[in-house]
């Protein structure tokens, strides 16, 4: 809120501490450090990501709305394959293959 008031200039380890920018590169490594995290997003188990963002887009207003939400999501994402795939690849201590199943 400060810094929208005052419009305070913020500077780049501000704009991290605060969680508004995941990682600083060098202009010269922006695009293969926005493809790599595209890739590890892409990696990873596309039925909790729809969950998360459903979550994260409606947790604005009611909070007893948005914990039922979540719970929703958790609960539904249990019964897939991901979830299955997710803790036998901890177990076996390798990289998941998610399949949105």
């Amino acid at each position: 809120m400060r810094y929208m008031l005052l419009g305070d200039k913020i500077e780049t380890k501000d704009l991290v501490d605060l969680g508004l920018v995941v990682r600083v590169v060098p202009q010269t490594e922006i695009a293969g450090s926005a493809l790599d995290l595209a890739r590890e997003i892409e990696k990873g188990p596309p039925l909790a990501y729809a969950e998360i963002k459903r979550a994260a887009y409606c947790s604005m207003g009611d909070l007893e709305a948005a914990l039922f939400r979540e719970r929703e999501g958790q609960l539904k994402l249990l019964r897939t394959s991901d979830v299955m795939e997710g803790v036998m690849a901890w177990a076996q201590k390798r990289e998941p293959s998610f399949q949105g199943k």
